[in-house]
């Protein structure tokens, strides 16, 4: 299995220091709404923004064409930061090979065959 770093949709992320914010499945599709993290060599790198440590933008990623998927050990509740926003932790490993993905974290282990996968940039600059 590969890294998610050799994606190129994902490799100027740093997935480990992404907060999950849900996960939405429906027939044919997997979105995971993620505060992404960039990597230093992001091309849209910026600036921390006032009270952040490190830059990053609200997204997705998102799996298409979807035949198969399996997610265990899901219902760990949310952690709750101070200002009551809700996550579900980083995403501690991300492997693929062709197209099948292994994701875990603290939402479980999300195991899908897909045939594209995706970034979408969604929130504020």
């Amino acid at each position: 299995m590969r890294d998610y770093t050799e994606l190129p949709a994902l490799q100027y992320f740093v997935l480990e220091e992404s907060w999950v914010l849900g996960i939405t499945a429906r027939p044919g599709s997997l979105e995971i709404e993620i505060d992404l993290t960039f990597a230093r060599d992001h091309p849209e790198l910026r600036p921390p923004r006032q009270g952040d440590q490190i830059y990053g933008r609200v997204g997705l990623i998102r799996f298409t064409s979807v035949s198969s998927l399996d997610w265990s050990g899901q219902g760990n509740p949310p952690a709750i930061d101070a200002s009551g926003e809700r996550d579900w932790g980083a995403i501690d490993s991300f492997t693929w090979d062709a197209a099948t993905y292994e994701l875990t974290g603290d939402f479980g282990r999300i195991r899908v065959d897909a045939a594209l996968v995706e970034s979408l940039l969604t929130g504020p600059v």
